[in-house]
């Protein structure tokens, strides 16, 4: 079967030379015979031999170089990335060079700048390069729908107790209150 499909996948050929790269190396020696010298007519012979002993061991030789020539690349993208690149999406021209000057990768702002990752004191503490301490904390409790007025205001008086003891010292807090939506179901 295999042999089967390499005769149906053969290109077609004229004693061993597929006929279109034998067409087109023909029809252009001729083109050229004619414009300058008809002597070059007598090279025909020779580029058929040369061809005939290309395809001798493999008859898809030209189609290998033509997907060799097609898998080149774009020459502006290659020396740009020093390799042959392909890319995935079809871009219009642009030109680029004003973002390659203006922004390197080596030249970008990073976080290690402000919240260095070697720092980490504990899992919520980070100290920062000017020696300041980052800290996060969670608040959790019950919706406010469920809790009686007196316990909130017994909630609200003991983190308001908690700010008030750092007063004079310098320390900021940032407070984000996170909303969810809250629903109850009872399982039976």
């Amino acid at each position: 079967m295999a042999k089967l499909l390499k005769a149906m996948k053969r290109p077609a050929a004229l004693w061993g030379v597929p006929m279109v790269p034998l067409l087109a190396v023909t029809g252009v020696t001729i083109i050229v015979a004619i414009w300058t010298s008809v002597a070059l007519l007598f090279l025909l012979p020779v580029q058929f031999l040369v061809m005939k002993s290309l395809t001798r061991n493999e008859p898809m030789r030209f189609n290998l170089i033509a997907v060799w020539l097609r898998a080149k690349g774009k020459p502006v993208a290659n020396r740009l990335f020093g390799a042959t690149t392909f890319m995935p999406v079809e871009h219009d021209d642009v030109d680029i060079k004003e973002f390659l000057d203006a922004m390197k990768l080596n030249q970008c702002a990073t976080i290690k700048k402000y919240i260095p990752y070697s720092s980490h004191i504990h899992q919520h503490v980070v100290r920062s390069p000017k020696s300041d301490l980052y800290c996060t904390w969670e608040l959790m409790g019950t919706p406010f729908d469920c809790e009686s007025d007196e316990s909130l205001q017994f909630g609200t008086n003991q983190l308001h107790g908690l700010i008030r003891s750092f007063e004079g010292m310098p320390v900021t807090f940032y407070i984000h209150n996170d909303r969810n939506t809250f629903t109850d179901n009872r399982l039976c």
